[in-house]
């Protein structure tokens, strides 16, 4: 497995404590070049943690690529990335946050990815003791685990089935116009963000209403909007989004355990997906 930065610079120490981990279970971990670089807010120049990704993409004894970090910095990538024969040597890309970018890429290529917990969660929970960290290799070892939560009062219930797309809602509403947009007629689609204003979650998903690229989803997974403070408008986040996604006539279930969290349960992007919400909660399949 590699660790790389693609766009924040690293914490050294989570970096480290992750490779520990990861070698426990018997595997070998390269750690990139530049994975614990710093230019700017950035591991590296766009050139260096271009040549970081591409370097691992390109290694066969590379499986699967840990980046260690969200941030900011993986959307100058993209361009240069997608000019590459990525599907030749496709491998596991692990990430959340701004990596929503990369995954973005990934599934514009067909390529399925793993949205979920960084070098962070690792380092402070190593083993199948903590259920992010066993779903997360279940799914590298073939295995991926089902998830399930609790209902909530913002629930629309019902059962989609379709390509599970999505992500940071920041970065993923930045793409749309692009190739890159996840917003696709037979997604379900998972959103989550963090230190986001209700207002400015609420301006995004007008957006989106009025662009069309929700009258078309499957369904949507609404995971966690965290760091942020009620306005006089809304009393929550969720009581915001429940009213902007009103009238779509598909499931929608809240509370998902997705984001930045301590449960950030990893999720199969670009796979096919069944979302069912009921009385009782959610569960998630793939």
């Amino acid at each position: 497995m590699a660790i790389l930065s693609p766009s924040g610079a690293a914490v050294k120490d989570n970096v480290e404590k992750a490779a520990e981990a990861i070698r426990s279970r018997g595997y070998e971990v390269r750690i990139m070049p530049h994975a614990l670089g710093r230019h700017g807010s950035f591991s590296g120049s766009v050139e260096e943690r271009l040549s970081d990704f591409t370097e691992a993409w390109h290694d066969p004894r590379v499986k699967a690529m840990l980046c260690s970090r969200g941030g900011y910095g993986a959307v100058h990538l993209l361009p240069a990335l997608d000019a590459l024969r990525l599907e030749e040597t496709s491998k596991w890309l692990i990430g959340f946050s701004d990596i929503s970018a990369l995954h973005a890429l990934m599934q514009h290529r067909g390529i399925a990815s793993l949205h979920g917990p960084q070098t962070r969660h690792l380092a402070l929970h190593p083993d199948d003791s903590d259920s992010c960290t066993a779903a997360l290799f279940g799914a590298l070892e073939g295995t991926p685990h089902a998830i399930e939560w609790g209902k909530t009062e913002y629930d629309t219930p019902g059962t989609a089935r379709g390509t599970l797309r999505g992500g940071n809602l920041a970065v993923i509403s930045a793409l749309i116009g692009t190739p890159y947009s996840p917003f696709q007629s037979d997604s379900i689609l998972v959103l989550e963000d963090i230190a986001e204003p209700v207002y400015k979650v609420e301006r995004t998903l007008c957006q989106l209403r009025m662009a069309g690229l929700l009258d078309t989803l499957r369904g949507i997974v609404v995971g966690q909007f965290t760091d942020y403070h009620p306005d006089v408008n809304h009393a929550s986040m969720e009581e915001m989004i429940r009213s902007a996604l009103h009238g779509l006539q598909i499931p929608v279930a809240f509370n998902a355990p997705v984001g930045h969290v301590e449960r950030n349960m990893p999720l199969i992007l670009g796979a096919t997906a069944t979302l069912h919400t009921d009385s009782t909660g959610s569960r998630l399949t793939f």
